[in-house]
């Protein structure tokens, strides 16, 4: 997207500094404070998609959850002229993997990094949220040096009834990923531990523990491999890395703040206080005996042994997801910088620990084939596939009925025009038609402009009131209630138009009376037909254009006929 085409109101873009396949992130200027700011902009391919922009939004909700002063601020988030936007704070000091690349850390600084990231990693986890992408690009830092964890993108609530990752996916990032995380089971908190302990190894030695060369190789390693001895300038920290890298979760560290502890306890004098650098050798990442087809082929892989599956249709769910999620560079060997792309790596987690491996599902653009497994017949895909997409829908109505319920609370019924309760209602009602929570929100919201227009009745305003009584009526027009203010506003206009009438009746009378008295006084004086403009006669016939009944007039003009 091009700088030029993004307008959100109270922002100037100012540059581009970060792109994936998910998102955009730009620096901006914000009015309001006038302060720099980074925007992640989802890319406009992905904001009708339910899964990624009920993702994008989750990050922002996500971390407004999180008060910490070593996890990203989120100032604001929003969507306007269908751009999802979160802007957060911009961090000025870069990123892990970029300053080990420049010069490196000091064992002191590493160390001090890794505790900050701990802590804040229990912060989060006491509200019950995992992050799930812990690694040297996600961890930026401040001015003053301070460590940041920032995209939580794909972070999961523990206790949330949203699941937007399928049962048998893996998502993260393969190198920093726990066995249980690989495997596609259940995962926590101490997930986060072991990705932490990863990047801990790689920032001492210079690269991560468990590299095969491809993704399968690599998951294989987390699964079965032990963790590598360190250097013996840094043995010191064996025993909290393999903690922190056990396979099995409940001999990991149990939450960050035994970790923190177990840094704090560290004698730093006796370990090497050379610089520690990050080995700028990018990963390759090949599909074994297989090349990555060019666009246009058919993208199939069959692993030699396959595990059983329950669900038949499974593989083509952990497909559909995939399919939308990354991007496919069309190459057999696809080189993976460490700062190429924010958006995770999603692959299928069954494995065969009898057998070497079970099928490792790439990801591929909606424009190529599906990924399909042997034997499935079409029917049952497009099936798959009406599944799938009901499923994107759902998550869509939930965010929208939590967001609603949210403007309703704070009173954003029917403004900004952007952003309020409904609009979103109406968005899902398109969806869901019969929609009973969508139902109820549009009847709260009749109810409120209800009360509002038997205000402005009560204050005599009854345009306002006429304005209110029409947003209820498009919210809820069946509502009982609509009618009865209906009628209070119909009954206070007439009453309105009754004062008014009379008013008007009391001022023609004066008037009346007051050509009356003057038409009498020129008859008194002889100025019967002149003056011209001040005679009785011109007086007269005044009264009887207001009152054509006056018999007082009629008379006296009868006279002056005689």
């Amino acid at each position: 997207m091009k700088l030029e085409d993004l307008h959100i109101p109270g922002y100037d873009f100012e540059e581009l500094i970060g792109t994936g396949g998910m998102a955009s992130v730009y620096r901006a200027r914000q009015h309001t404070f006038d302060r720099d700011v980074a925007i992640k902009v989802l890319s406009p391919d992905l904001s009708e998609d339910g899964d990624f922009s009920q993702r994008f939004i989750q990050e922002s909700l996500i971390v407004a959850k999180l008060h910490h002063s070593n996890i990203v601020q989120v100032y604001d988030v929003g969507e306007f002229n269908e751009h999802f936007y979160i802007a957060m704070e911009y961090l000025h000091g870069g990123d892990l993997s970029s300053l080990l690349k420049k010069g490196g850390l000091s064992l002191k600084e590493i160390v001090s990094v890794i505790r900050q990231c701990a802590s804040a990693l229990d912060f989060a986890h006491r509200k019950k949220i995992v992050h799930r992408d812990i690694k040297p690009d996600n961890i930026m830092f401040r001015e003053d040096g301070a460590a940041v964890i920032t995209d939580f993108g794909i972070a999961k609530e523990v206790d949330s009834d949203l699941n937007l990752t399928q049962t048998g996916l893996v998502i993260g990032t393969p190198k920093y990923m726990a066995p249980e995380q690989i495997r596609g089971k259940a995962v926590d908190h101490r997930a986060d531990i072991y990705a932490l302990g990863i990047l801990f190894y790689r920032c001492v030695v210079g690269r991560v523990p468990f590299d095969g060369g491809d993704m399968v190789s690599t998951t294989y390693m987390h699964i079965n491999d032990p963790v590598p001895a360190l250097p013996a300038r840094v043995a010191g920290l064996q025993a909290i890395i393999n903690k922190m890298l056990e396979k099995d979760p409940r001999n990991r560290f149990q939450s960050g703040r035994d970790l923190v502890a177990a840094l704090e306890n560290l004698d730093l004098s006796k370990l090497d206080r050379s610089k520690f650098t990050l080995e700028d050798e990018p990963t390759v990442l090949r599909p074994r005996n297989k090349s990555v087809p060019s666009e246009g082929e058919s993208t199939r892989f069959v692993p030699r042994r396959q595990a059983p599956v329950d669900d038949p249709l499974q593989a083509l769910s952990q497909a559909s997801e995939s399919q939308s999620s990354d991007q496919h560079q069309g190459q057999a060997d696809t080189v993976l910088h460490a700062k190429s792309s924010s958006l995770p790596w999603l692959a299928g987690g069954a494995f065969a620990l009898a057998a070497l491996l079970a099928a490792v599902l790439f990801s591929v653009r909606s424009k190529q084939p599906e990924l399909v497994p042997d034997g499935q017949p079409l029917a049952t895909i497009q099936a798959k596939k009406h599944l799938v997409d009901a499923a994107n829908q759902q998550i869509t109505v939930d965010r929208l009925m939590k967001e609603a319920l949210v403007d309703i609370q704070a009173k954003r019924l029917r403004k900004p025009d952007a952003n309020n309760a409904f609009n979103k209602l109406q968005r899902v009602l398109s969806i869901e038609p019969q929609h009973a929570g969508a139902l109820a929100g549009m009847e709260q919201i009749a109810e409120e402009y209800l009360k509002m227009a038997d205000v402005q009745i009560a204050k005599h305003n009854l345009p306002l009131a006429q304005e209110y009584l029409d947003y209820a009526r498009a919210a809820a027009p069946e509502l009982d209630l609509v009618n009865v203010i209906e009628g209070k506003l119909l009954s206070a206009a007439q009453d309105k138009l009754d004062k008014q009438a009379s008013i008007a009746s009391i001022e023609q009378s004066l008037v009346v009376q007051g050509l009356l008295e003057s038409a009498a006084f020129a008859e008194a004086e002889g100025r019967l037909f002149e003056p011209r403009g001040d005679s009785a006669l011109e007086k007269y016939q005044r009264v009887l254009e207001i009152d054509p009944n006056n018999k007082i007039a009629k008379g006296k003009l009868a006279e002056l006929k005689r």
